[in-house]
């Protein structure tokens, strides 16, 4: 009995600081096209945060061993994501556009990029990476909540 008190003695006040976060919408549309041989994915996600004492700040998303940088607040206008922050300032969701292609990806000089490696092994269909109290922290997408039908481009 001693020890359960003292469990929850310890751990309630990080469960009561601890931030949330929520998978509200993770979609994919594969596509194929426009330049011969050409095809890739549109992809849509939506993550709520909540319960927490500062905002997360979502940086990238991996998917297949390819990092996509979230742009929330760029000044050439080139943003993927919206930002809505709830009216008591309790709730923040990021909606999160990321288009994927097959194209080889160049390093400066014309040599064929490395595979990227995530910075945590990936256990799903794609992993989150964001910012919180200055840490990286990971969120696992265990799998795209909507596969959407197929775009076919001339």
């Amino acid at each position: 009995m001693r020890f359960t008190i003292f469990l929850i003695a310890l751990t309630f006040p990080l469960l009561c600081v601890a931030q949330h976060i929520k998978l509200a919408e993770a979609s994919r549309q594969n596509w194929s096209g426009g330049i011969a041989g050409s095809s890739g994915s549109h992809c849509l996600f939506v993550f709520e945060f909540s319960s927490y004492d500062k905002v997360p700040v979502p940086e990238a998303i991996w998917i297949e061993n390819k990092e996509y940088k979230i742009i929330a607040n760029d000044s050439t206008g080139r943003n993927n994501t919206t930002v809505k922050l709830s009216a008591g300032g309790k709730k923040v969701s990021y909606e999160t556009r990321i288009e994927t292609n097959n194209r080889r990806r160049f390093m400066p000089g014309g040599k064929a990029a490395e595979n990227q490696q995530p910075p945590v092994a990936v256990k799903g269909a794609a992993l989150l990476v964001y910012k919180y109290k200055g840490k990286d922290t990971y969120y696992t997408i265990k799998k795209i909540l909507h596969e959407l039908p197929p775009l076919n481009y001339p």
